[in-house]
C-alpha cells in the first residue's frame, strides 16, 4: 500500500470510527507489514502459525468494526 493511500485510509478511519477501530487497524497493518517483511515460511511453519492464531491479522479489526456498526457508527461514502 502506498503511503498516500495508507494516510488517506487511516485519516478517514480516525475521523469517522471509534478509537478502538483505529487501534485495531494500526495493529493489523503492523502485523501484515511485519509478516510481509519476514523470511518466507514453509508449509509446516505456516500450519503452525495458523494453528497458533498467528494468521488472524484482521480478526480484532473486524470485531471492532462490527461493534461500531452495532452502535450505528458508519463511514460516509464520497
Amino acid at each position: 500500500m502506498t503511503s498516500l493511500v495508507q494516510l488517506y485510509a487511516m485519516g478517514k478511519l480516525r475521523l469517522f470510527t471509534s478509537r478502538e477501530v483505529v487501534a485495531a487497524a494500526e495493529t493489523a497493518m503492523d502485523a501484515i507489514t511485519t509478516t510481509y517483511l519476514a523470511p518466507n515460511r514453509n508449509l509446516r511453519e505456516l500450519q503452525t502459525l495458523a494453528n497458533e492464531g498467528g494468521m488472524n491479522f484482521l480478526l480484532e479489526f473486524g470485531e471492532a468494526c462490527r461493534r461500531d456498526l452495532e452502535m450505528g457508527v458508519s463511514i460516509p461514502s464520497r
